[in-house]
């Protein structure tokens, strides 16, 4: 029997990981991106007097309701996907929660988590347009940075460093490090 597989693709924010997945989804046939912040936006914007809104919470991954959507979501493709790929910032707990609930689930997960400086990071952000000065831009990347402090422990222990490489190098390094998993990826 084929197990349905769950590419965490972890990273603090702009790290890579949304223009990495797009790689990876191009050149591994059969897999599907999905992206769990979409949920989010949505939970943000739901007024706060209906049941699983996110509109009060700094942060949407801390609701219930995001992390039970984006567990049941991702169990759902990553029947299907062969590999279902998964790009989003996850810290220690939030991980762990989601891989012992898609491991329970019968997913094999796999988490690779992209690295690189705070100052790198920082510069792909402001290409985006994030203003440092803004609200959002603050907490972006006071997030960011905690995440690449929290990235180097050895809860992440598939790092792939994203300095000065090109998304389709990282692509490559991740599909050769899946391959050695025997994780049967087609490409």
């Amino acid at each position: 029997m084929d197990i349905p597989t769950v590419l965490l693709l972890n990273g603090a924010y702009g790290v890579g990981k949304t223009t990495v997945a797009k790689v990876l989804r191009r050149r591994l046939r059969g897999s599907v991106l999905f992206d769990p912040e979409v949920i989010g936006y949505v939970l943000r914007r739901l007024p706060r007097a209906l049941p699983g809104s996110a509109r009060g919470l700094d942060d949407y991954r801390a609701s219930t309701t995001w992390r039970k959507a984006a567990v049941a979501i991702a169990a759902i493709l990553g029947r299907s996907a062969r590999p279902l790929i998964v790009p989003m910032t996850l810290d220690r707990e939030l991980l762990v929660e989601l891989r012992d609930a898609l491991t329970s689930r019968r997913c094999r997960v796999e988490q690779v988590c992209l690295v690189a400086s705070v100052t790198t990071v920082y510069a792909r952000l402001a290409k985006r347009g994030l203003q440092p000065s803004s609200a959002e831009g603050q907490w972006v990347r006071s997030h960011a940075a905690a995440a690449c402090v929290e990235h180097t422990s050895r809860d992440f222990e598939r790092r792939i460093d994203t300095e000065s490489r090109t998304p389709e190098e990282v692509a490559d390094e991740i599909i050769a490090s899946l391959e050695g998993a025997s994780a049967g990826y087609r490409r």
